[in-house]
């Protein structure tokens, strides 16, 4: 793996690993696209029924890494 494009990588180990969820195909899509927007979209709705904001997730997350 040394010397390849870790987002490469992870893009293949996604694509071989025949995930059959439709919200999966649709990240991999988005990525595949360059369609950032909807990526953010999306977490933000799976983060929104799941009863928690995804900005203030992200916020907290990166105050921990501080």
């Amino acid at each position: 793996m040394r010397g390849r494009d870790p987002e490469a990588v992870v893009m293949s180990m996604v694509q071989n690993s025949k995930i059959n969820d439709p919200t999966i195909t649709s990240l991999i899509n988005f990525a595949q696209r360059g369609d950032a927007n909807s990526v953010v979209n999306l977490a933000t709705t799976l983060f929104a029924q799941q009863g928690l904001d995804l900005n203030q997730e992200l916020s907290e997350f990166f105050n921990l890494m501080k």
